[in-house]
């Protein structure tokens, strides 16, 4: 956690109270796979054991992402996560995905299928581009998602991007599971399908979930930038049940 990384030209503050996540993948880092093996070279948190995503409820998740100029994708030779939903046991696809692509854009991608897993879900799935534009840089930017996994016609997923909605999406979004199911968890960091090594940083701030109770101001970052006390202890993430 930081207060500032001016010297690395980050963020010279935080979102909102007094500190930040800084994630970094370098390319000296050991990988955590066999030297054959795509993706073994990530940096991530998680909120597998904390919360997890239910099957057919309305959910809220909202962030801050900081990403700075210097950091160059125009090497990535597949994918390269920045934020996820992860399927929620180990070998389960991820549901949402954030990419960071090589052309320096920001990718929404939402998956689907009508099966149950496990399974050869890769046979099955649908994979949707739900959004597609330039990565904003060296600002906070402020990111809102609803959304409620469900195989039917009744999911949906919407996103804004500082205040502004650039997802509106109703239809199939998950795999077939009974309601109140655990789904999927949160994982945010850098994590690549690319064997090229090199450094790259991305920073998170405001974290929050909330459940069918919550609305877009008490998740949204920008309801409490400079609102919230300074504290000695890093902000930890808020569940919002109201």
């Amino acid at each position: 956690y930081l207060t500032n990384d001016i010297e690395n030209r980050g963020p010279s503050a935080a979102r909102a109270g007094k500190y930040f996540l800084k994630l970094t993948r370098t390319a000296t880092q050991p990988s955590a796979y066999p030297p054959d093996q795509d993706n073994g070279n990530r940096v991530e948190v998680t909120t597998a054991s904390e919360f997890v995503e239910r099957a057919m409820e309305d959910r809220w998740f909202g962030m801050s992402i900081w990403v700075p100029s210097w950091v160059d994708t125009s090497q990535v030779s597949s994918w390269n996560s920045i934020g996820q939903w992860h399927g929620s046991s180990g070998n389960d696809p991820g549901i949402i995905h954030l990419w960071h692509d090589h052309e320096d854009n920001l990718i929404i991608e939402s998956r689907t299928a009508p099966v149950s897993l496990p399974t050869d879900w890769w046979n099955y799935t649908t994979d949707t581009v739900q959004y597609k534009g330039p990565m904003p840089k060296d600002r906070w930017i402020d990111l809102v998602f609803n959304y409620r996994f469900d195989y039917t016609e009744n999911g949906y997923l919407r996103v804004w991007l500082d205040g502004n909605k650039i997802v509106d999406y109703s239809g199939p979004l998950g795999f077939k599971h009974s309601a109140g199911n655990s789904v999927a968890y949160v994982k945010l960091g850098s994590y690549a399908g690319d064997k090229h090594e090199f450094d790259r940083t991305y920073y998170y701030d405001e974290v929050r979930w909330g459940n069918g109770s919550a609305t877009y101001e008490s998740i949204s970052p920008a309801s409490y930038g400079g609102l919230r006390e300074s504290g000695a202890r890093p902000n930890p993430p808020k569940m919002i049940e109201q």
